[in-house]
C-alpha cells in the first residue's frame, strides 16, 4: 500500500514523493527514519530530529555551525579575521576598488527600499550618540581639528608643487 509524503525541495512544498512503508530507502530524513506520513505532527518534530540525527542527517546549517567550530577551535577567532582580509585583498586586487563601491551602492539600495530612507538618518544618530557617550562630547571638536589641519597640510602641499 502507498501513500504520499510531502517532500520540501528548498521552499517548494509541491515536488511528491511517493512513500511505502515497507521500503527502507538509503539516506535520512523522514523516509530514512521510518516514520510513517500519518506519525508526523507538531509533537513528533522533536523525536524526528533525534532519529534523524541518530542516522547521521545533517542540516546545512548543522554542519556550517561544526565546521566553523572546528576550524575556530584549531586556528583561533583571529583566523577568520586574517582570512576576511586576505580575501578582501584579493577581490580588490582583481576587480579594482570600484568594485567595492558597486557592491556598496547596491545594498544601500536595497536596505533604502527595505527601511525607508530615514532609517541611514537614524542609525547614523545612534552611531553618533554611542561615540558621544563613550570618548565624551568634546570628541568631535579634536577630531575635527585634526581632520582640517590634515586637510590644510595637503591643499598646502598640493599648491606648493604646481
Amino acid at each position: 500500500m502507498q501513500g504520499v509524503l510531502r517532500r520540501a525541495t528548498g521552499s517548494d512544498m509541491r515536488s511528491v514523493q511517493p512513500f511505502d512503508p515497507g521500503v527502507q530507502p538509503v539516506g535520512g530524513g523522514v523516509h530514512g527514519a521510518g516514520i510513517r506520513p500519518s506519525e508526523i505532527g507538531h509533537e513528533n518534530v522533536e523525536e524526528i530530529a533525534q532519529v534523524s540525527k541518530s542516522q547521521g542527517d545533517m542540516t546545512v546549517k548543522e554542519a556550517g555551525r561544526m565546521g566553523g567550530n572546528a576550524v575556530k577551535n584549531k586556528y583561533g577567532s583571529d583566523f577568520f579575521s586574517e582570512i576576511g582580509k586576505k580575501g578582501g585583498r584579493t577581490v580588490s586586487d582583481e576587480r579594482g576598488a570600484e568594485f567595492f563601491s558597486a557592491i556598496g551602492r547596491v545594498g544601500g539600495k536595497a536596505v533604502k527600499e527595505r527601511f525607508g530612507p530615514d532609517h541611514y538618518l537614524e542609525i547614523g544618530k545612534k552611531g553618533g550618540d554611542a561615540v558621544k557617550e563613550k570618548y565624551g562630547p568634546d570628541y568631535y571638536k579634536e577630531i575635527g581639528k585634526k581632520g582640517g589641519a590634515a586637510r590644510r597640510r595637503n591643499t598646502r602641499a598640493t599648491s606648493s608643487e604646481q
